[in-house]
């Protein structure tokens, strides 16, 4: 009878695969260029770690990636929100709070603070009032 021989298994780490989007907004805001903007969508504080894409209307609702449907979020109040109606996790006072931080700011990459406001707030008052 013939053993045969296996070579010895390796072993080899995880990787974690990272899904997030990337837009003007996030890589912008990573690049150090929006340093008014400390916190997020719903007053979290942003760091490099935590930092991602919240779509104000969900891709599962027909949300696309679009300067007018996103803002920034902890990665943690992103999940928690899930799908659910923007109304019910943000308040006016965090709404007007977050896009605040963005007034006068024209970064290097051609992101501009004023114009991100004029488009994002439309959606926003839109959904805090269904």
């Amino acid at each position: 009878m013939k053993i045969l021989k296996t070579p010895p298994l390796e072993c080899q780490p995880i990787r974690t695969l990272n899904f997030g989007y990337k837009h003007l907004l996030k890589t912008t805001w990573l690049k150090g260029q929006l340093p008014t903007v400390t916190h997020g969508l719903y007053g979290d504080t942003l760091t490099v770690d935590n930092v991602s894409i919240e779509h104000l209307v969900p891709k599962s609702k027909g949300g696309h990636t679009e300067i007018a449907n996103i803002a920034l979020a902890t990665k943690r109040n992103n999940i928690h929100r899930s799908s659910k109606n923007l109304k019910d996790v943000l308040s006016w006072e965090q709404a007007a709070n977050y896009l605040k931080q963005f007034k006068g700011i024209k970064a290097e990459n051609g992101f501009d603070g004023d114009f991100y406001i004029k488009r994002v707030s439309p959606t926003i008052e839109r959904l805090l009032r269904q």
